[in-house]
């Protein structure tokens, strides 16, 4: 998916968590800590 300007921010905040967990892996700390920061303020990206 591209950013756009149809792009919803749940959009986004899926994005930024496959972004996150291709370098650094899915379930790797910094991983964790985009999901926890998404979830934090009401978006679960699970």
């Amino acid at each position: 998916m591209a950013v756009g300007e149809g792009t919803l921010f749940a959009d986004w905040a899926r994005l930024t968590a496959q972004a996150v967990g291709a370098p650094y892996g899915e379930g790797g700390e910094e991983h964790r800590a985009v999901l926890a920061a998404w979830e934090s303020v009401g978006l679960p990206v699970g």
